[in-house]
C-alpha cells in the first residue's frame, strides 16, 4: 500500500520532501541496460527534484487501518472447505454509506461436513442464505463469524455452493475497508481496502493465508453517472433503463487471495496506454481516473509503461497478461495492489505506481504465507521502485540508496521477521518491514552476485509450487541458496532472523618492509565491529567493500572478507611508486551503499608510517619464520603451547587468502609450539602467513622462491 497521511510521519532527511504515499511494499534490483530504456528527454526532464520515498505514510496508514490488534489465530472461518469461486453482486450508491447484495460462495469440502463459516462483521446484516434453491439455516455471532447450517452432508472432494443475501453499514476500519466520501467539486466516491482483514467488514468470506478464492465474477450496480473499476476484466457495462442505474460485470480467472479484491465507484474517465513488454509483445494498461484531473493525469502518467517493461524482464512475464493491468484512482491518499488493477491516488507519482505495480508479483502473483512473512510482500514490493531509478531515471538511483539506508538504520532493534502479528504496527512498521527488508535483499544481491539473486528471483516468481499461491520465507531462502549454491542459513539468521544493525570502524596505517634491496609498501587495516542490538547479534559477517583515496588522486577499491569477527587485520600491496601511493587522503567504507550498516567510520593511526622494516610487526602480533626464502616449507613457532593444531591461513601480496589448512603441531614446550607448513604448491612470491590464537592475531612474512 501507500499513503499519505502524516500521523507519526517523520522527515527522513532536509532534502527528502515527503509529498506523496507510497505503500509498504517494494523490491527488485537490476544490472542491465534495455535500448528502450533510451527514453524521451521529458522522462528525466519532468522527474520531481525529490524522489517521495514515503513509506512512512504507507505504513502509518496501513497499520492505522485495524481497529483493533489482530492475530492470525482470530480468522477461524472456513477450515474445512476450500473456497472454489465468489460471485459478487452488489448495489453501490458513492452517495451513501451503505452496501447490499449477495455474494455466491462455491466450495470444496475438505472432509465431510454439514456446516461451515465464513468471516462476516455481525453489522452486516445476513437477510438469508440460499442452498440448493432454497433457504436454510444460519447464524452470526460477535467473533465476525456467520456460521451456515446445510441441509445434508456434504461429502469431502465435493463442490457444492451457496449464496448469502445481505445489506448493512460497513465497520470502518481504520482509514477505512469501505469508504466514501464527497470530494473537491461535489464528486462522490467509494472504496475498499481489505489488508489484511478488512474483507469481512464490507463482505462475507474466508479471510486467511491458506486458501486463494480460484476465480470471481463481480457485479456491480450503481447510478448512472458512475463507472466501477474491479478485478479483472470489464465484460459487460448494462444501462438498466428501468431505475437508470449501470450495471458493470468484472471477470477474473486467476487465484486472488481475500483481501486483494477490491472495487472503487465515481464518476470517473478513462484511457488506456499501450504498454510495450520485453518480449517484444504488447499490453494494455486501463486507467480510471477523476474527471476533474483527466486533462493533469492523461499526459503525465507515461512512465509505467517502462516500469511494466523492465520488471516483465526482471521478475518474469506480467502475471495476468491474459486479462490487463489497470489503475483506479481513489481519494485514500496512497495506493493498493488490487490484483490486475490497483488503487492508485496519484497515477503520476512513479513512486507509487511502481511500488503497486511490483506488488502484482510481489504479494499478488506470489502472496505473503503469514503475517510472519510480509516483507515476501513489502520488502521486495519497496526494492522495485529502487530497481526502477536504478535502470530508467538513473539519477535518483543513489538517492534511492542513501534514504533507505538512512530510514533502514533508524531504528536500533527489531528483526525484518516479524516476531509479533498481534500488533499492526509491528506488522507493518515502515523501518523493519519495509526499509530494512529491502536492503537486506540489495545487499544479498551484493553477496552473491546478479546473476544469482535475479535467478532466484525468477525461480521463486515462476516455481509452480508457489506461482498463484502463498510463501513462506523459508522458500524464499531456498531459492537464493539453491540460485548461487552458498549456504545461505547464516546470513537470513543475522540480516532476516537477527535485529539490529552493524557500525564498522577501520583503523588503517601505510607499511613499509625491506626485502634484500626491495622496499615493499602496503596499507594494513584493522578492523572491529560493533552491532545496534548485541543481545541478539554480537558480530554481522561482511563482504566489505572500500574505497581507498590517496592523495595523488588514484583511487583503489577493495573488498574486505570480514566474515569472522577473528579475521580482523588485512594488508594489501600498495602497487606503484613510493612518491605516488603512500600518502592516503582518505578510506571510504561502502562507497556504493550496498551494506546495511550504520556510523562507519575510520581513522589514520600512524600517518607515514615506516614499520615492519625490522622484525617488528604488529608489536608482539609478530612471528618469526625459516628458512625465508623459501621453495617448500617454513617453520614457525608459536609463544604459547597448544595441545593438537592450528588453522594457518596465507595471503599473497594482494591480500588474497591462497592457502588454509590446519597444521600440527612438531613438538611443544611450556612457554612455545613449533609448526611445519607446505608451502611448495605456491607461486613464487612475497607472502603474509597468519594464525590466531586466544583472540590473538600472529603473523609473518616470507618470500616463496
Amino acid at each position: 500500500m501507500y499513503f499519505t497521511n502524516t500521523v507519526r510521519f517523520n522527515l527522513l532527511t532536509s532534502k527528502i520532501r515527503l509529498s506523496m504515499q507510497i505503500k509498504n511494499y517494494f523490491f527488485k534490483i537490476c544490472i542491465f541496460s534495455f535500448s528502450f530504456f533510451l527514453i524521451e528527454n521529458k522522462v528525466t526532464a519532468q522527474v520531481t527534484q525529490n524522489v517521495s520515498f514515503e513509506i512512512d505514510k504507507i505504513a502509518t496508514m496501513e497499520g492505522a487501518k485495524f481497529r483493533t490488534p489482530q492475530s492470525p489465530d482470530e480468522v477461524l472461518a472456513g477450515e474445512n472447505i476450500d473456497v472454489v469461486y465468489h460471485k459478487f453482486n452488489w448495489y453501490i450508491d458513492p452517495n451513501k454509506y451503505f452496501i447490499s447484495g449477495s455474494v455466491q460462495t462455491n466450495f470444496k469440502a475438505l472432509y465431510d461436513l454439514k456446516s461451515f463459516t465464513l468471516d462476516c462483521d455481525e453489522a452486516l446484516k445476513v437477510d438469508s442464505v440460499l442452498y440448493n434453491k432454497h433457504t436454510i439455516n444460519f447464524s452470526q455471532s460477535s467473533s465476525k463469524i456467520l456460521v451456515i447450517n446445510l441441509d445434508n452432508a456434504v461429502l469431502a472432494n465435493k463442490i457444492d455452493s451457496v449464496i448469502v443475501f445481505y445489506h448493512g453499514v460497513p465497520p470502518s476500519s481504520g482509514f477505512g475497508s469501505f469508504v466514501n466520501r464527497i470530494r473537491t467539486g461535489g464528486h462522490a466516491e467509494l472504496w475498499t481496502l481489505s489488508e489484511p482483514y478488512g474483507g469481512r467488514d464490507w463482505w462475507p468470506g474466508k479471510m486467511d493465508l491458506l486458501d486463494k478464492i480460484d476465480s470471481v465474477d463481480i457485479y456491480v450496480t450503481t447510478p448512472q453517472k458512475y463507472r466501477c473499476g474491479a478485478n479483472g476484466i470489464l465484460v459487460s457495462e448494462t444501462l438498466n433503463s428501468k431505475d437508470s442505474t449501470m450495471t458493470y460485470f468484472w471477470k477474473h480467472r486467476y487465484p486472488i487471495a481475500n483481501y486483494l479484491v477490491g472495487i472503487t465507484v465515481t464518476d470517473y474517465r478513462q484511457y488506456v496506454d499501450v504498454m510495450p513488454l520485453s518480449r517484444g509483445d504488447t499490453m494494455n494498461c486501463l486507467n480510471y481516473v477523476y474527471t476533474e484531473q483527466y486533462d493533469a493525469i492523461k499526459p503525465n502518467s507515461y512512465k509505467i509503461k517502462y516500469a511494466m517493461r523492465l520488471f516483465d524482464s526482471l521478475f518474469a512475464p506480467y502475471p495476468f497478461k491474459k486479462e490487463k493491468y489497470g489503475m483506479m484512482q481513489f481519494g485514500w491518499g496512497g495506493g493498493q495492489e488490487h490484483q490486475t488493477m490497483s488503487s492508485i491516488t496519484d497515477l503520476t507519482n512513479i513512486d507509487l505506481t511502481s511500488h503497486e505495480l511490483g506488488h502484482q508479483w510481489f504479494g499478488d502473483k506470489i502472496t505473503c504465507g503469514t503475517w510472519h512473512d510480509i516483507w515476501l510482500n513489502e520488502s521486495f514490493a519497496t526494492y522495485s521502485t529502487g530497481l526502477y531509478y536504478e535502470n530508467v531515471e538513473k539519477n535518483y538511483w543513489l538517492q534511492w540508496r542513501t534514504t533507505s539506508l538512512s530510514v533502514a538504520t533508524r531504528q536500533t532493534n527489531g528483526s525484518v521477521y516479524v516476531d509479533d502479528t498481534t500488533s499492526v504496527n509491528r506488522i507493518f512498521n515502515s523501518t523493519l518491514s519495509y526499509y530494512k527488508g529491502a536492503r537486506v535483499l540489495h545487499y544479498l544481491r551484493y553477496v552473491i552476485g546478479d546473476s544469482a539473486f535475479f535467478k532466484a528471483v525468477q525461480n521463486y516468481i515462476t516455481d509452480p509450487k508457489l506461482a498463484y499461491g502463498y510463501a513462506r520465507t523459508p522458500d524464499l531462502i531456498n531459492h537464493f541458496q539453491k540460485a548461487s549454491g552458498k549456504d545461505l542459513t547464516n546470513f537470513f539468521k543475522v540480516w532476516y532472523y537477527g535485529e539490529g544493525y552493524p557500525t564498522v570502524n577501520i583503523e588503517y596505517r601505510t607499511c613499509e618492509q625491506q626485502v634484500f634491496v626491495n622496499a615493499l609498501y602496503y596499507l594494513d587495516l584493522r578492523l572491529s565491529q560493533t552491532t545496534s542490538a548485541p543481545n541478539s547479534v554480537k558480530f554481522f559477517p561482511l563482504k566489505l567493500p572500500i574505497k581507498v583515496k590517496f592523495s595523488s588522486g588514484v583511487d583503489t577499491n577493495f573488498i574486505l572478507d570480514y566474515s569472522d569477527s577473528t579475521r580482523n587485520f588485512f594488508r594489501f600491496n600498495i602497487v606503484g611508486s613510493q612518491n605516488k601511493f603512500r600518502n592516503i587522503d582518505t578510506i571510504i567504507i561502502d562507497p556504493d551503499y550496498w551494506l546495511l550498516t550504520k556510523n562507519n567510520f575510520t581513522k589514520n593511526i600512524q600517518p607515514n608510517c615506516v614499520f615492519f622494516s625490522s622484525n617488528d610487526i604488529a608489536n608482539d602480533f609478530k612471528l618469526s619464520v625459516y628458512p625465508n626464502p623459501t621453495q617448500s616449507e617454513v617453520n614457525f613457532e608459536l609463544p604459547t603451547a597448544l595441545q593438537n593444531s592450528s588453522v594457518v591461513e596465507v595471503s599473497n601480496a594482494l591480500g588474497q587468502t591462497v592457502l588454509r589448512e590446519t597444521v600440527r603441531i612438531n613438538s611443544v614446550s611450556a612457554n612455545s609450539s613449533q609448526f611445519k607448513l607446505q608451502v611448495g604448491g605456491l607461486i613464487n612470491g612475497f607472502y603474509t602467513l597468519r594464525t590466531v590464537i586466544d583472540n590473538k592475531n600472529y603473523f609473518a612474512t616470507f618470500i616463496k622462491n
